[in-house]
């Protein structure tokens, strides 16, 4: 690194929560950049976020947006590995085509990528873009299959539990939180008495009664509380593919795994049917499984 030093950049710090990562591995690679940085008298403006490496559009990187347009200002960035600042190709590019533009240098602990001076490192980026972005596909395959082999033991694998239900950590499995799963019952006794999804959600707001995020009630989280299959006992995980139809991605189901009474149900079946059946007789939208509200 000799010669580098007096370098201004911006540091650049991205985790993934997604990939099990959290505020300590974000502190951690911190720490480590600013220790890089002092020892080679490096100053910088930071960059963090967290967000997926993989993201498609760049627009879901605000961090990383905001850092490119600032590029004029600096002489490098900085990051722990080449992979922090992107594991999709498409913005990996983005990124090389700007650092030539501006001459900024790529400066990782292990690597400086001098993408306007040398043809070299432009080779050497290309090539480490490319096995990060292969890299995040295996990743995400593996991830995938080891969520369908843990759904058919009838295991919880899909995020934050549906309201009135916590995941029990040694059995993956869903058991009933019963202060949420009485206003679930509460719910579903209102829909059947009759109220529609607006007048359920401003009976329960009038009461002081809170989502899971400690938000009010709106109709359509009732509708989804309503449609789910996870209340009469019901697991569902959908295997999905992310395809691009013209300009646009959208989300196909490959494969669907239904699993009846995988955990204790709050509302008994015959319940659940009835209030569902007298949704798409009052007009509502058709049943279409999830195994979570949103």
């Amino acid at each position: 690194m000799e010669g580098n030093t007096g370098i201004f950049g911006a540091l650049y710090l991205r985790i993934s929560r997604s990939k099990g990562e959290n505020e300590d591995t974000l502190r951690n690679h911190r720490e480590l950049m600013e220790e890089f940085c002092r020892e080679h008298d490096y100053t910088f403006e930071v960059y963090e976020e967290i967000v997926s490496g993989g993201k498609h559009q760049l627009e879901a990187r605000p961090q990383l947006q905001k850092l490119l347009r600032n590029l004029g200002r600096y002489q490098a960035i900085f990051a722990v590995s080449l992979d922090r600042l992107s594991r999709n190709g498409l913005i990996s590019q983005i990124i090389k085509k700007e650092c030539i533009e501006h001459d900024v240098k790529i400066i990782t602990p292990t690597q400086v990528f001098d993408l306007a001076g040398s043809e070299a490192s432009r080779h050497l980026y290309d090539i480490s873009s490319l096995y990060a972005s292969m890299e995040y596909e295996m990743i995400g395959r593996r991830t995938k299959i080891n969520k369908m082999q843990r759904a058919r033991r009838v295991e919880h694998v899909s995020g934050r539990a549906a309201y009135g239900y916590w995941r029990n950590p040694d059995t993956r499995k869903l058991e009933i939180y019963e202060p949420e799963a009485g206003i679930v019952r509460y719910i579903f006794k209102l829909y059947l008495r009759g109220l529609n999804c607006r007048k359920i959600a401003d009976r329960l707001n009038g009461d002081g009664l809170k989502t899971q995020q400690l938000h009010d009630f709106l109709p359509i989280t009732i509708q989804q509380i309503l449609r789910n299959p996870v209340y009469k006992g019901t697991l569902v995980f959908q295997s999905r593919k992310r395809i691009k139809k013209g300009q646009v991605y959208h989300y196909k189901i490959v494969e669907t795994i239904v699993t009846e009474d995988a955990h204790p149900a709050i509302i008994p079946v015959e319940e659940w049917e009835r209030a569902n059946w007298y949704k798409m007789e009052r007009g509502g939208r058709p049943f279409h499984p999830r195994e979570t509200s949103r």
